[in-house]
């Protein structure tokens, strides 16, 4: 599978990300190469956050249990692409069930955002 040890390292980077996350005050990344930022919400791993002294990241307002729940299917993705990568029914599989729980929160998100710019808070 093309592209594997790749994919490996950016789920990796999205696990850290949601694992530092647990923090009650919320996390800032200062200067990083290690996470790609869009109006606050993470979108992918290994690409210079520019012009940003800090960031917020979605992974912080993400309650602990759907955190862990999403962290867990990660990890299952992981291990399938290193010891199943021709299994594509069981990597669609997982694949479903992350975008299942995450998807609603990052629209969720995107609406409180974009409602605060509407009101101007």
């Amino acid at each position: 599978m093309a592209g594997t040890h790749e994919t490996i390292e950016v789920i990796k980077g999205i696990i850290h990300i949601l694992e530092q996350a647990k923090m009650p005050s919320g996390i800032h990344i200062e200067n990083s190469r290690d996470v790609t930022v869009e109006g606050n919400i993470l979108i992918n791993c290994g690409i210079e956050v520019k012009n940003s002294e800090k960031v917020e990241v979605f992974a912080n307002r993400v309650d602990d249990k759907t955190r862990g729940e999403v962290i867990e299917l990660l990890y299952d993705l992981i291990a399938l692409l290193k010891y199943q990568p021709r299994d594509r029914s069981k990597i669609k599989e997982v694949l479903s069930k992350i975008k299942q729980i995450a998807e609603p929160v990052y629209y969720a998100l995107i609406s409180v955002s974009t409602l605060k710019d509407i009101m101007g808070l």
